[in-house]
């Protein structure tokens, strides 16, 4: 495997991910290694992902005209539920 150094790192940052570690009982590098898994994955920070969501708030501001009204939110939570 290979090995990576980061350096530079916030204080808040490291204390945190000293605590998510300990929280799951993984070591401060298994954590690491896992989070970065994790979002190397999910393609977090490509292009594609802002372009996607950017598409579907176009669309959503298109389905409303720009105006939402009590009645177009209740419609909303209950078809999110159906």
């Amino acid at each position: 495997m290979a090995s990576v150094c980061i350096k530079n790192i916030p204080h808040h940052v490291h204390a945190r991910l000293k605590e998510q570690a300990l929280r799951n009982r993984r070591s401060l590098n298994q954590e690491i290694v896992l989070l970065l898994e994790a979002a190397v994955s999910r393609g977090v920070g490509r292009r594609s992902d802002a372009d996607e969501v950017l598409a579907a708030a176009l669309a959503a501001r298109r389905h409303c005209r720009g105006v939402l009204t009590d009645k177009d939110l209740a419609r909303a939570r209950k078809t999110g539920r159906a």
